[in-house]
């Protein structure tokens, strides 16, 4: 049991799993008759009888109209919103997730009117195990004097999917926020994770961040030139992680954003146009992400390429995904699909059109024609259906057209701004002039298309203006890693910061290294590290599947290495790491250069097995996943210390995994004072 202060009183009591609690009955003749019913299941979300998909945006002080204009249908409030906020609200016809409306509010059959737009209740911030007594004491609470309206509630684990699904409605997966090429791949287990241990048929939504981690953005701010990096993360990047989540299953998408949307002068221009992109492109799936169910998956001739399948009411649609955005599928692609009747027709659809495509019928099913990586495939016998999509496709079509070609402009700018000394570097016959060049082109194409009212041209030249400017971006990124895969710093993760990364390397190589700041770094005796700090956790449910030990076999440096071994995932609904090794504090002074290094090695590596490298100053966003075989090889963290204050390791290891550590160290880089203004900011000489 356990007591928590709750608006001023005191609930007693907490659930310990089950399911959650019965509500306070309410006769339903006392129910104000104006209220909307609000309902959560495996299905989703339902409002008086009828499907809805929330596409979910976190408020930041934004005005609601604006959000509105964005593509978004629900808002999200981390705290209880005003009463003016409310009215805005319900005016905009913006659905609200937010915490617990106050009791006297929720019992009055008056006052509970301002709470309508609600569809559902937000536990406070993101818990784990620990708050389940804490979260049973505020779930009691609001079951009982929710009785009017009734609404479902949601909690945000970071771990313990299964007691969190027994004691609320529905789950909001929010995956960890980690280096970009990963991310997507993160998503994806997160939500699959969250589906395998919770409790079946919870209801999932899906959140993805749309905006880089504090951690990371104080790192960045400290390197890269002033007005290089943003809050924002690529839209590319988060349009592919929220359409991937929606696809996976889950009833709605969240898009955090820790920073705001706000238009005005200094906008975030290029955040706002992919965040409407995003919204037309799940606007264009909603009849099948609300009314449809999954159908399993297609796959390409040869087996490159998969596609989820959604149907609803006699159509399937086949929705791409690609695996590694850097290196898409070349097209044309052909699906095999089973289950397509004989007198199926096959379309394209893009949000600005519907257009035939080739359909050959096989034993038990039939092979498709995709003329791009990314093309939504339509299939049906019903004529009807595929006219009513066509005219949902009208709707949008105007606005889809408009947005691309902002985006492939944004893209193109954002490029030249940052990339451009690529280009004066490699001359104009260079890779890096051409890509840009070819993108120039395609969207003056665009522009030329759009003036003849040729949407469907527009369209098209944007959108290969954009996927010519996306694979440039992200193949520079996947080159920089390649060479320096086990190398973390705060300018290596995004396309507009790889020149000032490449300078980086450059100033420090020679400089000197200070003395070692770790102690027990080493490994070599299990009592001394103990006492310098070094710690050791191991989940409870995962017993003896994990073994942490100082080995004497093949250590890279002196006697003895550190071994950490776990045979399997843990399989009580937790999803964290198996087992965490910390290191104890090590003192920093306020603006140093701090050099991480180290050894690992993995030995046999299956599924998701993962070991995590992570600093308290990076964050998860800047840290290293190992999850391939390798022998002894070096790992570097560079950091900043922002202020005086202390950092501390993290060696993090999850699923089925075999590895090693040794040799790490801490250690502060020398800068003389003519190479100090150059690595931090860097203001003059990266850019010329």
């Amino acid at each position: 049991g356990g007591r928590l202060l709750v608006e001023g009183g005191v609930v007693g009591g907490v659930l310990t799993g089950g399911g959650p609690m019965e509500r306070s009955n309410v006769n339903s003749s006392q129910r104000p008759a104006n209220l909307r019913r609000v309902a959560l299941s495996q299905h989703g979300f339902e409002i008086d009888n009828r499907m809805f998909y929330p596409r979910i945006v976190t408020h930041n002080g934004e005005a609601l109209a604006d959000l509105r204009q964005l593509g978004f249908n629900t808002v999200a409030f981390l705290e209880r919103p005003t009463a003016e906020l409310m009215k805005e609200a319900a005016r905009q016809k913006l659905q609200v997730v937010c915490p617990c409306a106050p009791e006297e509010q929720l019992k009055s059959a008056e006052l509970v009117q301002l709470w309508e737009p609600v569809i559902a209740w937000l536990l406070p911030a993101e818990t784990d195990e620990k708050a389940i007594d804490a979260g049973a004491a505020w779930v009691e609470q609001i079951r009982r004097t929710d009785i009017h309206l009734q609404r479902p509630v949601l909690a945000t684990p970071s771990e313990g999917w299964l007691p969190w699904s027994r004691l609320t409605d529905g789950i909001v997966v929010v995956p960890r926020l980690i280096s970009a090429p990963a991310m997507q791949n993160e998503v994806e287990h997160a939500v699959e994770e969250a589906r395998r241990f919770a409790q079946p048929g919870t209801p999932l939504l899906a959140a993805v961040s749309a905006t880089h981690s504090e951690s990371f953005m104080r790192q960045a701010a400290a390197f890269a030139p002033a007005g290089t990096v943003t809050p924002w993360r690529t839209p590319t990047a988060v349009a592919r992680e929220a359409e991937l989540a929606a696809t996976l299953g889950a009833c709605g998408v969240w898009v955090k954003c820790d920073t705001s949307l706000a238009d005005n002068p200094s906008r975030p221009q290029r955040a706002r146009i992919g965040l409407s992109r995003l919204n037309v492109k799940l606007a264009l799936l909603e009849p099948w992400l609300r009314d449809g169910v999954s159908a399993g998956r297609a796959t390409t001739v040869g087996a490159e390429q998969t596609a989820a399948i959604f149907s609803r009411s006699r159509t399937m649609l086949l929705v791409p995904r690609i695996a590694d955005p850097a290196s898409p599928p070349a097209a044309p692609l052909k699906y095999i699909a089973s289950g397509v009747s004989e007198s199926s027709r096959a379309y394209e659809l893009t949000p600005v059109s519907l257009r035939p495509t080739e359909i050959v019928r096989l034993a038990g099913g039939a092979r498709i024609s995709a003329g791009r990586a990314d093309s939504l495939l339509l299939v049906t016998e019903d004529t009807r259906a595929a006219a009513e999509v066509g005219r949902r496709v009208a709707t949008m079509a105007g606005r889809a057209a408009s947005l691309e070609q902002a985006m492939a402009i944004a893209e193109l700018q954002y490029a030249e701004s940052h990339l451009s000394p690529l280009v004066y570097s490699g001359g104009s016959r260079s890779p890096d002039a051409t890509v840009l060049s070819q993108a120039r082109r395609e969207i003056s194409l665009s522009k030329t298309a759009q003036s003849t009212r040729d949407l469907s041209g527009a369209y098209e030249h944007a959108v290969e203006a954009n996927r010519i400017l996306a694979e440039w971006g992200n193949e520079r990124v996947a080159a920089a890693l390649r060479s320096n895969s086990l190398e973390s710093s705060p300018l290596a993760n995004l396309p507009a910061t790889i020149i000032d990364q490449q300078r980086l390397l450059g100033l420090i190589q020679p400089l000197s290294r200070g003395p070692n700041l770790l102690v027990g770094g080493n490994f070599e005796n299990h009592q001394s590290a103990a006492d310098s700090g070094w710690r050791h956790v191991t989940r409870d449910s995962a017993g003896s599947a994990t073994e942490v030990a100082f080995s004497d076999r093949e250590a890279a440096i002196g006697k003895r290495s550190l071994s950490i071994k776990c045979d399997a995932e843990t399989n009580d609904g937790s999803t964290g790491a198996l087992v965490v090794i910390t290191s104890p504090p090590v003192k920093l002074r306020a603006g140093e250069l701090i050099e991480v290094t180290g050894l690992v090695r993995v030995e046999q590596v299956t599924d998701r097995g993962t070991l995590t490298i992570s600093d308290s100053l990076g964050g998860e966003e800047l840290a290293l996943s190992v999850d391939r075989p390798t022998a002894w090889r070096m790992f570097r963290l560079l950091r900043r210390s922002i202020t005086e204050g202390p950092v501390t390791l993290r060696f993090a290891a999850r699923g089925p995994i075999t590895a090693g550590i040794d040799g790490v160290m801490v250690r502060a880089i020398e800068l003389p004072s003519a190479t100090k203004a150059a690595v931090f900011g860097a203001p003059a000489l990266q850019r010329k």
